[in-house]
């Protein structure tokens, strides 16, 4: 018995031992060999996408890649190379000016009929000469550049956020105004509207930008 109880001792001992030899796992240089072939066959499919690829140089879409790569990086690094500071005084203190100088031309232009309430007043008139000629909200268009002015300028995300919230409340309170001047002045704001189609910003600045193709279209 007592023979017995030292082999079941010495079985135990050699499972709990984590050098006996009886209980390691299989030898990896199997699993190795075949990680290491895995990333032979990676890299060198990147290598012959990078240097094969069908098509001469400047034609497979590379200013794509080096663009999406340069704005990854500017993210994570917080600034754009070389020119930071002049974007950051573009779309801060020069979009502060543009909206200050919008507001000042909308209520130039306005006069009279100037109101803070969206419902149009009675003895109102349509104002469609100066800065409403090219815009349909000035003052509103300049709110919304002062504050996105001061919000870059001050490199605050969350003002960005609620400037996006101004831009959305601004959007929908101008749909209830124009749905009052529709009422009071009928066609002629509605042919207003199709000459005039910019609602804060200018319909050619609008056409300009890579969306504007589908207004065009």
């Amino acid at each position: 018995k007592a023979t017995k109880a030292a082999s079941v001792t010495t079985q135990l001992y050699d499972a709990r031992d984590p050098n006996n030899n009886s209980m390691k796992s299989a030898n990896p240089d199997g699993l190795n060999v075949s990680t290491e072939r895995t990333t032979a066959e990676i890299v060198s499919s990147i290598k012959d996408s990078v240097i094969g690829a069908p098509g001469e140089f400047g034609t497979r879409g590379e200013a794509y890649f080096v663009a999406q790569a340069v704005l990854i990086l500017s993210i994570f690094n917080g600034e754009i190379p070389f020119i930071g500071d002049f974007v950051t005084f573009l779309l801060g203190p020069c979009l502060v000016l543009v909206g200050t100088a919008l507001i000042a031309l909308g209520v130039k232009d306005l006069g009279s009929n100037i109101s803070p309430w969206p419902q149009t007043p009675e003895n109102s008139s349509l104002v469609t000469q100066g800065i409403y000629g090219e815009l349909r909200h000035p003052m509103y268009a300049g709110l919304l550049f002062s504050c996105f002015g001061v919000s870059m300028w001050t490199g605050s995300a969350m003002r960005l956020v609620l400037c996006l919230g101004l831009w959305l409340l601004l959007d929908k309170k101008t749909m209830f105004e124009e749905e009052a001047l529709i009422d009071k002045f009928q066609d002629e704001y509605l042919d207003y509207m199709v000459d005039v189609a910019g609602k804060f910003v200018p319909a050619v600045v609008e056409e300009a930008m890579p969306w504007g193709e589908n207004r065009k279209a």
